[in-house]
């Protein structure tokens, strides 16, 4: 490595931290900090009951077995591989998505996002299980 690019690596490590110890410092008197942080990183939380007590749809996009073996009292089954030919059912209303981990959930959200519908990933089927 040569000192040049040594240097700028070194400036640019010490400028990016002392702008975090900066940011951390103003934040620091505000408790509200990690909250802050966590919606950076994770999004704002979302309320699933009161989505579902005002018309959302809870849409299970596991397989019909998977579904057989637990669900969310309410949802609608609705394997990944058959949403498309299910959207039009789906436009104009909320919709939350739950699987087994998230990761199907994730995959249908973005199949609905792009058509239009307002989706949300709820991950685990459990969380919206009320």
């Amino acid at each position: 490595m040569s000192y040049y690019s040594l240097k700028t690596a070194v400036v640019t490590y010490v400028t990016y931290n002392s702008s975090l110890a900066y940011y951390f410092c103003q934040k620091q008197n505000n408790m509200g900090f990690f909250q802050e942080l966590k919606e950076q990183i994770f999004g704002t939380p979302v309320d699933y009951r009161a989505l579902i007590e005002n018309g959302a749809v809870v849409v299970d996009d596991r397989s019909p077995q998977e579904f057989k073996s637990g669900h969310a009292k309410g949802s609608k089954n609705i394997p990944l591989q058959n949403l498309n030919g299910k959207v039009k059912q789906l436009k104009g209303k909320e919709v939350i998505v739950v699987c087994k981990s998230g990761m199907r959930a994730g995959q249908a959200k973005s199949t609905l996002t792009s058509n239009g519908i307002t989706c949300h990933n709820a991950g685990a089927w459990q969380r919206v299980n009320f």
